[in-house]
């Protein structure tokens, strides 16, 4: 089949090259045009641009279908039309050049998460499944007869570069085999069912930032669905940083081994020593909370004081083991006989920095015990 392709993204071009590697061909390539990107606001093409030029492929750069634009478009031999990762809406003028060949690829199970950011918001609410749907183009967005879907899991492993990296791992096969398959697949496309139906949003800066007064599954579901980028931003001392990689952990203060475990996971515990010593554990002894078994340099002894309590956001143990966080309104409080949840932050990029281990950032940044990330 001759492909007309419209496309924006990173996401997109893995979907032309396998199209391109397919034995269909691309006519013509639509694309956004060139953006100021980065600190230095540098002037730079878009991914799929730099495929087009890449696979030597006709190319045409439009933000607004400019008359321009919809003459070379109905001036151009094509059999399909396939959008993946577009971004906008497609005018009814171009629709009706396009005619009913119409095919776009959507990462999740329609009618749930229609819109712009769908694998985010799927990360962000937790979810344990997702999908990719194939459908029809309509003027409204993501409403098309669907042709074919594919499930799948969500590992809590997954943060948004994972999630994509499945989703075009399944997808673009997916994509060949309804080209090569069109004519039939057409045939048997359904209707989207009226239940369920559910938008998502473009996010923004502020969507990024951490409230430490949610729960830990909360913040940990954010900071896998904006990692790596533009990462989840948390505030310390005044200036911004992003944490990248998180695990949420229990503490258990009363319990017969103390290990403190990975709170999504029971068979995971948080070990990074060389033996059954080094892990952390809820100490035993009145005088002991929480300590590593390397020394006791890592002991967090609130017994001392009746009224000590960690709040959200405050550090509650920084060493080579471990940096845990206090999240949400069950604060780490001494004498408390509940399991409470807090947040074992991994990597983290300090503001104008580069990515670095929390070992990296607790002995740069001289982060103690009782410090604390701002609201």
């Amino acid at each position: 089949m001759k492909i007309l392709f419209f496309g924006s993204s990173d996401f997109s071009v893995p979907f032309i090259e396998a199209i391109n590697n397919s034995g269909h061909t691309i006519t013509l390539v639509l694309t956004s045009g060139d953006k100021a990107k980065g600190r230095g606001k540098i002037i730079s093409p878009n991914p799929v641009k730099l495929c087009a030029q890449k696979l030597c492929l006709d190319f045409i750069e439009d933000d607004d279908f400019s008359r321009q634009t919809v003459e070379k478009l109905a001036a151009t031999d094509f059999d399909c039309l396939v959008v993946v990762s577009f971004g906008r809406m497609i005018p009814k003028e171009v629709l009706d050049i396009t005619g009913s060949c119409t095919i776009n690829v959507h990462p999740s199970l329609l009618p749930k998460y229609r819109g712009p950011s769908p694998i985010t918001t799927a990360l962000l609410n937790g979810d344990t499944e997702t999908g990719i749907s194939l459908i029809k183009i309509k003027q409204k967005f993501d409403t098309g007869d669907i042709y074919s879907q594919i499930k799948f899991d969500i590992s809590k492993n997954d943060n948004r570069d994972l999630l994509e990296e499945k989703v075009i791992k399944l997808g673009a096969p997916s994509l060949i085999s309804l080209l090569n398959n069109y004519e039939s697949m057409s045939l048997g496309a359904r209707p989207q069912s009226e239940l369920g139906v559910s938008y998502t949003k473009i996010f923004t800066k502020e969507d990024c930032k951490i409230d430490w007064t949610k729960g830990a599954d909360e913040i940990f579901n954010k900071i896998r669905a904006f990692s790596s980028a533009p990462g989840s931003t948390a505030l310390r001392k005044g200036k911004y940083l992003k944490i990248l990689k998180a695990r949420v952990v229990e503490l258990p203060q009363y319990s017969k081994n103390g290990i403190i475990k990975e709170g999504q996971d029971k068979d995971n515990t948080v070990n990074t020593g060389q033996n059954n010593d080094d892990s952390l554990y809820a100490g035993k002894g009145k005088d002991e909370i929480i300590h590593s078994g390397q020394s006791n340099d890592g002991i967090i002894n609130a017994r001392q004081n009746k009224d000590v309590a960690f709040h959200a956001g405050q550090i509650i143990m920084a060493e080579k083991t471990g940096l845990l966080v206090a999240c949400g309104s069950s604060i780490f409080k001494p004498g408390a006989k509940t399991t409470l949840t807090a947040l074992s932050l991994l990597v983290i990029k300090p503001q104008g920095k580069g990515e670095m281990h929390f070992n990296d950032f607790i002995n740069g940044y001289r982060i103690k015990p009782g410090d604390s990330f701002e609201q």
